[in-house]
């Protein structure tokens, strides 16, 4: 390693000749080099005069021109300057003291992104189709749609949803291929008086896909093996003398097609009349109502029919005292029917059974052909 360590002044009044040779401490007195190499030969001289040994080398050569005078000891002279080196084999001294942070630099240019962290845990309530809290929310929807969260799957279940939820069912072959309904199903006489007597009564079924494999009848009489896509009948009597108004016989039809089962039921209703048409003035009898008047099955006193009174005739209705007084209306407008004061009126139908009815008679003769509405 080479230290600079100062610089030698050569004093010389005639060139070549040494006077006086002085070591400076300072490498900045002179700024210009000198590029004459022939003053080497006065700078081996400055070894001799302050005992430099061959262990320094000189760097670099400087000349200065000077001039002094005054007095008797005036005189010109050249001032050379050769900066010296020397090789240093020493070992490293101690550190020195750490100086002051110097201020900080310019930020440098932004490094490239690092890699993606780890995913966190997630946490707080769930929303949406799902409920209970992260991390182990549940589902309870399919597309904001409610799915069923109670009732267990089977292991031959599907998710399905019924109209109202996704739920778990029983996968069938109507859900995967065209319905196999029974579309109709209905007794040839749905409705008998009461106390009537039905034999072997008459059904007919249609199916969405006919023929059904096999159909079978059951009713309170037993079952029976009915012909697929035909008319057919119950093997059974019913009804009697004991089968008064509102008693019902409910039919059951059984239709299978391969692995798909439908099952339709019918009923026949035993039922009173209603009876309606005109007469003389002032009718109170069982006999006129059955004899004179026109009866129809009814289920309830509500019902429309048209008739037309004579000069001499009114209007009459009769109907159970059970369903309560009747309301009129002719052409829009309520009224014109008196309850006739022999009401009730014990009636006997065709087949025995009993039952007390109210009459009504129309305030006017001779109202033509006239429309009906009774509530």
């Amino acid at each position: 390693m080479t230290i600079i360590i100062g610089a030698t002044k050569l004093l010389s009044d005639q060139p070549g000749t040494v006077r006086a040779a002085v070591l400076l401490t300072s490498d900045k007195i002179l700024p210009n080099p000198l590029t004459d190499v022939s003053t080497v030969q006065s700078i081996s001289k400055i070894y001799q005069i302050i005992g430099l040994s061959t262990d320094y080398f000189v760097a670099d050569v400087f000349l200065l021109q000077m001039t002094s005078g005054g007095g008797s000891y005036g005189y010109s002279f050249n001032m050379k300057f050769a900066k010296l080196g020397i090789k240093l084999d020493a070992v490293q001294g101690p550190a020195g003291p750490q100086g002051a942070q110097g201020p900080a630099g310019t930020a440098g240019p932004a490094g490239p992104p690092g890699p993606t962290g780890p995913g966190g845990v997630p946490g707080g309530p769930a929303g949406g189709d799902l409920y209970d809290t992260y991390p182990n929310p549940h589902v309870k929807g399919l597309v904001n749609r409610p799915l069923d969260v109670v009732t267990i799957p089977g292991s031959d279940n599907v998710l399905f949803w019924d109209g109202a939820q996704w739920m778990p069912k029983k996968l069938t072959g109507d859900m995967i291929g065209p319905a196999f309904v029974i579309s109709g199903f209905a007794a040839n006489t749905p409705s008998v008086e009461a106390g009537t007597t039905v034999a072997l009564p008459g059904f007919t079924a249609t199916y969405s896909a006919p023929p059904p494999d096999t159909a079978t009848l059951a009713d309170t009489s037993g079952s029976y093996i009915v012909t697929p896509g035909a008319a057919f009948n119950s093997g059974g009597t019913f009804g009697g003398i004991g089968y008064i108004y509102g008693a019902t016989e409910t039919f059951s039809l059984t239709a299978v097609k391969g692995s798909v089962i439908k099952v339709s039921a019918t009923n026949i209703t035993w039922l009173q009349k209603e009876y309606y048409g005109v007469g003389p003035a002032g009718e109170t009898t069982a006999a006129f109502i059955t004899g004179s008047l026109t009866g129809f099955l009814s289920a309830s006193r509500g019902c429309m029919w048209t008739t037309t009174a004579g000069a001499t005739d009114k209007i009459y209705f009769a109907c159970r005292t059970a369903y309560g007084l009747a309301t009129f209306w002719v052409g829009g407008f309520e009224g014109g029917f008196n309850l006739s004061p022999a009401s009730p009126i014990a009636v006997m139908n065709s087949h025995g059974v009993t039952e007390n009815y109210d009459l009504y008679e129309s305030s006017q003769l001779n109202l033509g052909l006239t429309t009906v509405t009774v509530t």
